[in-house]
């Protein structure tokens, strides 16, 4: 919609965090071609650089599936508090509450890490 305009004024820059966004899951479980850890993470870490809260949330998501390839547990925190701490977006989605989980997990100073870590991204 975004994109072509249908519904609202066309809008790129957004346009293209959700399609970065939305592309990261496609390398993340092999659509399309051999799956690509690496690639779906670069995707995230630019969707998420451009404020889609979304893709904190599937990149934390994506790194607690896979620990063997990405063991840094506090790093893949920090994106889902990240997500968490965005505001609703137009859909109304909200990810409060999502990371509670993995948090009680944490360390004190783990905790305390993740935090700093979340309010640099």
């Amino acid at each position: 919609m975004l994109r072509d305009g249908k519904g609202m004024p066309v809008d790129m820059p957004p346009a293209i965090v959700l399609f970065e966004g939305d592309f990261a899951d496609m390398p993340e479980r092999g659509e399309g071609g051999a799956k690509d850890l690496a690639r779906a993470m670069e995707y995230y870490k630019r969707a998420v650089a451009r404020n889609y809260a979304m893709a904190g949330l599937d990149l934390a998501e994506m790194v607690w599936a896979n620990p063997e390839v990405f063991p840094d547990k506090v790093k893949a925190l920090a994106y889902c508090l990240w997500a968490e701490a965005q505001p609703p977006m137009s859909d109304e989605s909200d990810y409060d509450g999502d990371c509670a989980l993995a948090l009680g997990g944490l360390s004190s100073p783990e905790h305390a890490a993740t935090r700093r870590i979340a309010d640099g991204l």
